[in-house]
């Protein structure tokens, strides 16, 4: 099966690549860190994303290209709707077109965090404009590929190449400082390693379901639960740490957002979620020799 991956250099697109290329066919795309085997593609252009499709001819597609900072959404919503939305839209067509199945990865960030835990069917109300986008960008998908699968996922983790680059490792930026830090402890959250997910999409692809599914990981921390664990699994002082208690950041966040795996479960498709305490301690480590 010929698979071809957008944003291939990203966090999940590293992941989602390693895996899936010891089973299939894949074509990694990407566009401002693209290189090696790695195919610069701009989304947002009709005529490059055709003309990809008609040389490549992919069995399968997994869009995981996206604006995700949420604070940056508000900022620039007319790039992020280029490619949260029409650059996903363009794609559902074409997929449509030529026979290719269909997934897109979404977020919690589409529900308000009011009431959990969240079904797939359960009435989305977005707090912030990536979840709008992030919504819109189903919407679309389901629009216009009936045979097309959304799979929603909380925040992530795994082998970052900087620290800054997952909302769960920049924590640990904190416990390089002795300084006082204010830590969220308002939001919980429910960290999911992107090698997980990317064996979940692995089974998806074998199976090729349509509609929208959940996967998360099991355990629900805060910011500052977090910040503590790493500290000491690293044998570093966290004394410096405080726990705040309101919400933090310009664009608001939903307080619990936990996702429902169950339907997932009973499709066949769902992975056991690695544990963060298991596993983040080495993710951490090489940055901090």
């Amino acid at each position: 099966m010929k698979v071809w991956i957008t944003g291939a250099t990203g966090l999940c697109g590293r992941a989602v690549t390693k895996v899936l290329k010891e089973n299939f066919d894949v074509t990694p795309t990407a566009f401002s860190r693209a290189q090696g085997d790695v195919f610069k593609l701009d989304l947002t252009s009709e005529v490059e994303v055709r003309a990809f499709f008609e040389t490549h001819k992919p069995d399968a597609l997994v869009h995981l290209a996206a604006e995700r900072k949420p604070d940056i959404c508000e900022n620039q919503k007319d790039v992020t709707d280029s490619l949260n939305i029409s650059a996903t839209q363009r794609l559902a067509q074409l997929t449509k077109e030529f026979n290719c199945w269909f997934l897109y990865l979404s977020t919690d960030y589409v529900f308000d965090g009011s009431q959990p835990p969240y079904f797939p069917d359960s009435k989305a109300n977005p707090l912030n404009y990536y979840g709008v986008s992030k919504l819109r960008g189903e919407e679309v998908t389901i629009e216009e590929n009936s045979n097309a699968a959304v799979l929603r996922v909380p925040v992530l983790y795994g082998d970052v190449e900087e620290l800054g680059e997952s909302a769960i490792t920049s924590i640990a930026k904190l416990l390089s400082s002795t300084s006082e830090a204010k830590v969220d402890h308002w939001a919980t959250r429910f960290p999911t390693l992107v090698y997980d997910i990317a064996q979940v999409i692995e089974k998806m692809l074998l199976g090729k379901p349509a509609g929208i599914f959940h996967y998360s990981g099991e355990e629900a921390m805060t910011k500052y639960e977090t910040a503590k664990i790493m500290a000491e699994l690293l044998g570093i002082e966290s004394g410096h740490l405080v726990a705040e208690p309101n919400q933090t950041g310009s664009a608001l966040r939903p307080k619990n957002a936990q996702l429902d795996t169950a339907k997932l479960k009973d499709a066949g498709y769902y992975v056991k979620p690695t544990s963060l305490v298991s596993c983040i301690k080495d993710i951490l480590s090489p940055h901090f020799q």
